[in-house]
């Protein structure tokens, strides 16, 4: 990978630090019919080692430029370079039965990190991802954003960025008594880049382009609940790609998929 970013974000990278979880909810009993849940979570990482970095004699390295030159230099232990960020995310869902067979589920979740001192990008496995069968279901996981990017500049590479922010209604209805399940659900959200990337254009966070660059599915599910496990199937379509990109002459292209091959711009999730 001809990046730096991207260079440091999938290197091997050495996580010395703390995670600390926090789970809340106000559901007291089985059948209470409104509820929430929230699940927070704080991460640091390198700031011991980064102060022990004169105690201790550290290897070095240099992440390389595109340009082939070596860039900003940093330290490593055993050969491998140790992680330095701050983490925080959010998740919170709320619960609505409107009647015996109908009900109502939203999920709000927002994250940040930030990664300083001897890091240039959040390790792979620490950074936020949009897509999939528990994100915006309209994209597979990992191919949506950062931000505007084009989806021509993502071919062969996982996309994962610094910030996200995910908003999901679902309605939910009974088939056939508790066993199968119906949805309907509606996916709004993407990640971005904190800091500009020139080989990323779009793809940081800017606030007078967020409200341009929230992706949007929705699609129907079935959801089958043999007691012991559950078997979900939700199809999503694509309605607001911010990754369209832009046409021969350079000018922007829709945005808002409108018929077309709906299997190309369609996703089952299991």
């Amino acid at each position: 990978l001809n990046n730096p970013m991207l260079n440091a974000t999938y290197a091997n990278q050495f996580i010395a630090g703390i995670r600390v979880l926090e789970n809340w909810t106000n559901k007291q009993k089985a059948s209470q019919k409104n509820f929430a849940f929230n699940r927070s979570q704080f991460s640091l990482a390198g700031n011991i080692l980064n102060a022990l970095s004169g105690v201790f004699n550290y290897g070095t390295g240099a992440d390389t430029n595109s340009d082939g030159m070596l860039g900003t230099p940093y330290e490593t232990v055993g050969g491998i370079r140790y992680a330095q960020f701050i983490k925080l995310q959010n998740d919170l869902s709320l619960n609505s039965r409107i009647n015996r067979t109908q009900s109502m589920a939203y999920r709000f979740l927002g994250g940040i990190g930030i990664a300083y001192g001897n890091s240039i990008a959040l390790p792979y496995d620490r950074s936020f991802y949009g897509g999939g069968a528990n994100d915006n279901r309209g994209w597979r996981a990992r191919t949506l954003g950062p931000g505007s990017m084009s989806d021509e500049l993502k071919v062969g590479v996982d996309q994962v960025a610094d910030i996200k922010i995910q908003i999901s209604g679902e309605y939910r209805f009974k088939i056939y008594k508790s066993s199968i399940e119906g949805a309907l659900f509606g996916d709004l959200g993407n990640i971005w880049l904190l800091r500009e990337d020139p080989d990323r254009p779009g793809a940081n966070f800017e606030l007078n382009r967020l409200m341009n660059e929230f992706a949007l599915s929705a699609g129907p599910g079935i959801r089958f609940n043999f007691g012991f496990f559950l078997i979900r199937l939700d199809w999503g379509v694509k309605i607001y790609n911010p990754g369209v990109g832009k046409d021969a002459n350079g000018e922007d292209l829709n945005r808002f998929i409108w018929g077309g091959n709906i299997s190309k711009e369609s996703v089952l999730n299991l």
